[in-house]
């Protein structure tokens, strides 16, 4: 296949048979490690009011007595999600975490071409990202969903700030703000995304930008300022 005749839509196939090839094993898999207490043996998450107490309390305190301070509602509400309709089945959820990575990629192809990025190289690019180790726990341990999750929102609060260069600033900031808002509950680091834009000094929306520095400041105090319950 040549580079010219390389489109959008083959940079998706080939991306996915790659994830199909390399991850589509771990299907199969039982729940490992984080796993057996944040899930299977987490009997709490099968009734909403019980999830809702566990998603703002300690991550890491669910049905164990590590305390991690971390707070992320986000992978807590979906493994609540997933055992409503799927049950404890270890099958669903690395399913999930499968079309969580394939949703990373697929977010990740319209960020390049964005940026002007040729196909050929995006498709180089993720498949180095794909294929790389540190993938390797992502897709195999369902207790490392809130990475996934919070590169998902990362790269949507990107493709809003590149939208608002075209007009519309107002709703695509309020879009911005709200996927950093789910990334960061999804996993804190997410903000990092917002001194990453400044660092790429492009055309984009200052108003945007701005708005956006003053939205990732104001839940890092929060955060610093509400530590999770037990």
């Amino acid at each position: 296949m040549s580079r010219e005749r390389l489109n959008t839509g083959h940079v998706l196939t080939l991306l996915s048979l790659l994830v199909v090839v390399v991850y589509g094993h771990t299907i199969q898999a039982q729940f490992v490690w984080d796993d057996v207490f944040l899930i299977e043996r987490n009997q709490r998450l099968g009734e909403f009011r019980s999830a809702w107490s566990l998603a703002w309390g300690d991550f890491f305190g669910q049905a164990h007595t590590t305390q991690s301070g971390y707070l992320r509602p986000v992978p807590t509400l979906l493994n609540y999600l997933t055992v409503k309709i799927f049950g404890y089945s270890p099958v669903a959820f690395h399913a999930i975490q499968l079309m969580l990575h394939l949703l990373v990629l697929g977010i990740a192809v319209r960020v390049l071409r964005n940026w002007g990025l040729t196909n050929l190289s995006i498709l180089v690019g993720l498949a180095f990202y794909t294929v790389h180790p540190m993938q390797a726990e992502a897709l195999s341990f369902v207790s490392c969903r809130p990475e996934l999750l919070a590169a998902i929102f990362v790269l949507l609060t990107c493709l809003c700030v590149q939208n608002s260069r075209d007009g519309g600033s107002f709703w695509w900031c309020i879009f911005a703000c709200l996927s950093l808002t789910l990334g960061f509950l999804s996993k804190e680091t997410a903000v990092v995304i917002v001194p990453f834009i400044w660092f790429l000094g492009v055309d984009y929306s200052k108003k945007v930008t701005w708005v956006l520095t003053g939205f990732a400041l104001a839940l890092v105090a929060l955060r610093f300022s509400w530590m999770p319950a037990n």
